[in-house]
């Protein structure tokens, strides 16, 4: 079942695919900046030094809600156009989806090898 999301999702069309993106990063920004604030809020007996990373994170997760900048991926040029990153985005989740339909054969496969080449003790 997330194969197939994942499959429409790369045959979707290239707008489509760069909003689904947008809206992807604003989830993830959003979702760290709660968590650590929660957390921030929760540990009172932290030591100075990580309560300012911990806020300098939650800053920088709040720059990028904020930002207007294309979404992207990590590993992704800064400087791709919207072609690119919907054809990037549908190449990586047709990767995935391929994983996700044959983890268990390869799951299968790893165990076998495991006890072919593992003595058992």
């Amino acid at each position: 079942m997330l194969a197939h999301a994942m499959r429409d999702l790369a045959a979707a069309a290239p707008k489509q695919r760069v909003a689904h993106l947008r809206e992807y990063r604003r989830f993830v920004h959003a979702g760290s900046v709660n968590s650590l604030q929660r957390k921030l809020e929760t540990t009172a007996a932290a030591p100075v030094y990580w309560k300012a990373d911990v806020q300098a994170i939650v800053q920088a997760h709040g720059e990028a809600l904020l930002a207007s900048a294309a979404p992207r991926l990590a590993e992704w040029s800064a400087d791709i156009d919207d072609a690119l990153r919907a054809h990037a985005l549908a190449s990586e989740l047709n990767v995935m989806a391929d994983l996700c339909e044959h983890w268990a054969d390869r799951w299968r496969h790893a165990a076998e090898q495991g006890d072919r080449l593992l003595p058992a003790q």
